[in-house]
């Protein structure tokens, strides 16, 4: 008997072994194409179906030693083998449906042909019969509705990304990638409410590039953009998170925010001057000056966002008229 048993675990490892063997060498086949997923299906399930066969002998080789408890403990083992296998094997039909009966056949045999043990050998048709079926009814079911459950939730993660990147769209400069008109002008209005509310002044500067056109027309709109983008990059680089900065039209922008007192939004906004007339450019011609004229105000008062607009409007057609390259800043309400 032992070296019955010997014999036996040496073709079970080298069942094991070929079960390995096949399936990296299949696995690859399939990944470059080499052979279609049926071939493989059926090629694969040679070596389970092997490994099968040797667990139903050594339950056999232990049902002629005549002890039931040895026979109980036979039963279970291939039992666990079968079932354990079959959460390797279910994803290919044909690979599982021959993995169990090739497992229970020689014992359905032993008892039935050999043994003639009928209600042991009906216990273990059944029990395969069961689990072969109805189990994998429920598992069908269930991986089903796990699968709809999560391509719903996949559907609806690509449907919120797809609402950010049209809310981000909406609401950003293509070219400048800065706030839109519709964008800023909701800050704005944020910004006016928490003013009133901290007694602060709404500041609100419109920047404007001088001689843009003559930009363009001699350099190109190309060039213009560069200008455009350097311009947004140079103020952004000068301003913290309490600015919000959006695009106002053409080559202006507008620049708010209400955490700064006059004397310090006037030092920001001279800050920002300076350095765009300074700025180095870069993928744009030598010879090329670029500056901007500010038009500022500083208010106090509730006045409507329209109204602050106007007022800073205002403003920058007085830096334009006396020279450009200037900052005009008035305020109001204090």
């Amino acid at each position: 008997m032992g070296l019955t048993i010997f014999i036996w675990f040496f073709v079970l490892c080298c069942t094991l072994g070929l079960r390995l063997y096949f399936q990296k060498t299949l696995a690859h086949k399939l990944e470059i194409g080499e052979v279609n997923r049926v071939w493989f299906d059926a090629t694969f399930a040679i070596a389970p179906s092997l490994n099968g066969f040797v667990w139903g002998g050594v339950y056999c080789l232990i049902a002629t030693l005549d002890n039931p408890s040895l026979l109980l403990g036979a039963s279970f083992v291939i039992c666990s083998v079968a079932f354990h296998g079959f959460t390797y094997l279910t994803h290919s039909k044909l690979c599982y449906l021959s993995y169990f009966i090739s497992v229970f056949v020689l014992p359905v045999f032993y008892h039935f042909i050999l043994d003639s043990n009928y209600v042991v050998g009906t216990i273990l048709v059944i029990g395969c019969t069961h689990f072969l079926f109805y189990n994998r009814l429920l598992y069908d079911r269930s991986t089903a509705l796990l699968t709809r459950h999560f391509d719903n939730l996949e559907f609806i993660e690509r449907q919120k990304n797809i609402e950010k990147k049209l809310k981000y769209l909406s609401e950003i400069d293509p070219l400048t990638q800065i706030n839109n008109r519709s964008s800023y002008e909701k800050k704005l209005k944020a910004t006016r409410y928490r003013a009133q509310i901290t007694h602060k002044p709404v500041n609100i500067a419109l920047i404007d590039i001088d001689f843009f056109k003559l930009i363009n027309d001699q350099f190109g709109h190309i060039i213009g953009d560069h200008v455009l983008k350097q311009v947004v990059m140079t103020i952004d680089r000068l301003t913290d998170s309490s600015f919000t900065l959006g695009r106002y039209g053409g080559e202006e922008f507008i620049l708010f925010n209400n955490q700064q007192e006059h004397d310090a939004f006037a030092l920001t906004l001279e800050e920002i001057r300076l350095s765009i007339e300074q700025m180095p450019l870069i993928d744009i011609p030598s010879g090329l000056s670029v500056t901007v004229s500010i038009g500022a105000i500083s208010s106090y008062t509730n006045s409507s966002q329209e109204s602050l607009i106007s007022n800073a409007d205002s403003c920058l057609y007085e830096a334009k008229t006396a020279g450009r390259n200037r900052i005009v800043l008035h305020s109001y309400g204090k």
